[in-house]
């Protein structure tokens, strides 16, 4: 009788949790997370991966996203693909890489979004070994999008001011029969001229737009001649 009443006063914290998810109530839901545990419950994988997922799209705290993946290790290592892409997507280079090297080492390739963002953050952290490694990758699984994973090396390069290796990968989309003019353009003419005090007006930019695409000319050669 008394465990009866016993049981009769401990919450449904998995149903409270997933309300608070759908309510948009994140703190209060994880204040249900810790009280959960001391009273002796688990949270399920399918409720762990709402609350994570929420969290994410939320653009939450990303140190408490990362110490609720630290305090439930068995949790994190179920998480299926899609809540691992939106892991990566939103956590700071610095904690992104573990979540990749977690999916590559499980085989799981990201998918084309988290790839272009990915490799695009790890231009700018320095960190090219793992850049060519995500690009080889991410092109074998996703050939058909290719040009958008050279147009992220691109904009990575330029935003380090490399401008000579952002021209030898535009080369590299030409020799393969990659084109796309906005897009292509976009990445060095709004990116890389305005840093160097070069204004371009709609009439240049069409030039560009014309110059790369059509006559396949060198990137730091079109910026010479503005």
């Amino acid at each position: 009788m008394m465990r009866v009443l016993e049981d009769s006063f401990i919450l449904d914290f998995k149903s409270l949790i997933l309300k608070d998810c759908d309510q948009g109530n994140f703190r209060t839901a994880l204040v249900k997370v810790k009280e959960m545990v001391l009273w002796g419950q688990k949270l399920s994988l399918n409720a762990f991966s709402i609350l994570v997922k929420v969290l994410c799209a939320s653009s939450y705290s990303i140190g408490t996203i990362v110490s609720l993946l630290e305090k439930m290790p068995k949790l994190t290592d179920q998480l299926n693909h899609e809540t691992l892409n939106l892991l990566v997507q939103a956590l700071c280079i610095s904690k992104a890489s573990t979540v990749l090297d977690f999916m590559l080492a499980k085989n799981l390739v990201p998918c084309l979004d988290t790839s272009i963002l990915s490799i695009y953050q790890l231009c700018l952290a320095s960190k090219f070994e793992r850049v060519v490694t995500l690009k080889e990758i991410t092109l074998r699984k996703h050939s058909s999008n290719s040009i958008y994973v050279y147009c992220a090396l691109m904009k990575g390069f330029c935003k380090l001011g490399m401008v000579g290796e952002a021209a030898d990968i535009f080369q590299n989309m030409i020799l393969r029969g990659l084109f796309l003019g906005n897009e292509t353009c976009n990445v060095l003419v709004l990116d890389e001229l305005p840093e160097k005090g070069l204004q371009v007006d709609g009439v240049t930019y069409d030039f560009l737009v014309w110059v790369f695409s059509a006559k396949k000319c060198h990137v730091p050669r079109i910026i010479s001649l503005l």
